[in-house]
């Protein structure tokens, strides 16, 4: 006698610990919520593993996980965002997709209704973009112990062949391409979770980009070096880490680079660089010269390029900051503006340097390669809690700590350890993280940039040195990226 299952109850039942032993309850939640889902020959099997085919060419494999909060903002959920992201890590080595992989980390009370409408999304997606959901896993730990809900994927896929993607193809001179507007899936995600509200909403670009490659790949085909989607970080960091790879510098117009009007108003709130800000649906790529408008005009022609643009070139690195030789800490006009001279340990070429910064902005970033090509020795720790900031000095035990985006005091216990000094956006005497906000208020005609050393008060220290440049009309991010940063 086939004993009785009753069905899962969607519309007002929860997730508990019994969906995750590996029991009935498990099977039913397998079944009637996920291979419905995602039904396909492979899920029917019931295997632990999923065997298949595949065609000529070289595989291309990738792994993530998705923990976003909200799980649902507008333009998606985390459900089509792991498709699309997981799709997208494939679509850059210019191959096809073909196969994912889905694990489930579930929260105990995780309602049944969000979990259909994520497992919903994501066979939505999996099949908008032609790919099969094969094999998966499902875990369930108790309240409190996740954020509702985790998913990681794994996706495979097919590289024609002679086709290879990769920084180190990047050449000087190389044009910069980018899909569209910058900044829309972070902000989307952001202005949720901040509870903003805009004339018109903003929307997250998460979509899946293989067709797009395909597209570009016939318009350019040996002429496109690399491709990159700008998530984490955004796109400063996804062409830092591609300078890091190939060996060059990229210089960017930052007139040509696309913000949606309502992502850049969204920034200045936020106090964000949309440069900075994730993508979901975007690409960067870097092409040869002469393929650039052949393969801008095909972007433009499809439905998730009509805002594409060419924003900039690939360089040669600039001098090294060695180059000015053992006059980088030497120099007399480096003196202390309090009257005394720097001390002995810091005439050392070498040092130990901890850089500790709010975020891994353009200031740090700078500061990080500029450091590191004057032969220091450089670790950056993100400033989270003053306990992280303690043990990371205790720990690397740094010459000298330098601070180039704070957003709170040094604690007291490391700049009386070890001498700390703070780059501040604004001219000496100046206290408080939102200076350069004022000046860009208060329209003023010249604003300074300041080295001061920590001690107990916010931004009150010795004053080390100060520079003062014009001011522009122009966004914080803008001045902060170009005039603060130079």
């Amino acid at each position: 006698m086939k004993a009785h299952q009753r069905k899962l109850d969607i519309r007002n039942g929860c997730v508990d610990l019994s969906h995750g032993s590996g029991g009935r309850a498990m099977s039913q939640l397998i079944s009637g919520l996920f291979h419905e889902a995602f039904g396909n020959e492979w899920l029917a099997c019931g295997n632990d593993q999923s065997a298949f085919d595949v065609g000529a060419g070289r595989m291309v494999m990738t792994t993530d996980g998705y923990v976003v909060s909200p799980l649902f903002f507008p333009g998606g959920n985390i459900g089509s965002l792991a498709v699309h992201g997981t799709v997208n890590d494939i679509a850059m080595a210019g191959a096809r997709p073909l196969y994912l992989s889905a694990s489930f980390i579930i929260e105990e009370g995780f309602r049944f209704s969000d979990l259909k409408m994520i497992a919903d999304s994501m066979g939505e997606a999996a099949r908008a973009a032609g790919v099969y959901i094969i094999t998966g896993d499902t875990k369930v730990v108790e309240r409190g112990k996740a954020d509702g809900l985790f998913i990681s994927t794994a996706g495979i896929g097919v590289v024609p062949a002679g086709l290879d993607l990769s920084a180190g193809n990047a050449r000087v001179g190389d044009r910069v391409l980018i899909s569209g507007t910058l900044g829309d899936h972070g902000v989307a995600i952001m202005s949720k979770r901040q509870n903003l509200a805009f004339e018109t909403e903003i929307v997250s670009d998460s979509a899946s980009l293989h067709d797009f490659v395909a597209s570009m790949l016939a318009a350019g085909g040996e002429g496109i070096r690399l491709m990159r989607d700008p998530t984490r970080g955004g796109l400063a960091a996804t062409l830092n880490e591609i300078a890091q790879q190939s060996g060059l510098g990229f210089q960017l117009q930052e007139a040509a680079i696309p913000v949606k009007p309502g992502v850049a108003a969204a920034c200045e709130l936020l106090g964000l660089d949309p440069l900075y800000v994730a993508n979901e649906g975007k690409l960067a790529a870097v092409v040869a010269p002469e393929v650039a408008a052949a393969v801008l005009a095909a972007m433009r022609m499809h439905p998730l390029g009509r805002d594409a643009a060419e924003i900039g070139e690939a360089a040669g690195r600039r001098p090294p900051f060695r180059a000015d030789g053992d006059e980088l800490w030497r120099r007399k006009d480096r003196r202390l503006a309090i009257g005394r001279t720097i001390t002995p340990d810091l005439l050392r070429l070498r040092m130990r340097i901890l850089l500790l910064s709010h975020s891994f902005n353009n200031l740090t970033q700078r500061l990080h390669v500029e450091l590191c090509e004057g032969g220091h020795e450089v670790s950056v720790e993100l400033d989270i809690h003053p306990d992280v900031t303690g043990e990371s000095v205790a720990l690397y035990r740094p010459d000298l700590v330098i601070a180039p985006f704070l957003k709170r005091a040094i604690p007291d216990d490391v700049w009386r350890a070890v001498r700390c000094l703070i780059v501040h956006p604004g001219p000496p005497g100046d206290r408080g993280p939102a200076a350069l906000d004022w000046a860009i208020l208060e329209g003023v005609a010249q604003w300074d940039v300041t080295v001061l050393q920590a001690d107990g008060e916010f931004d009150a220290g010795p004053i080390w040195v100060h520079r003062t440049f014009p001011m522009r009309r122009a966004a914080r991010s803008s001045i902060y990226r170009n005039e603060v940063t130079s």
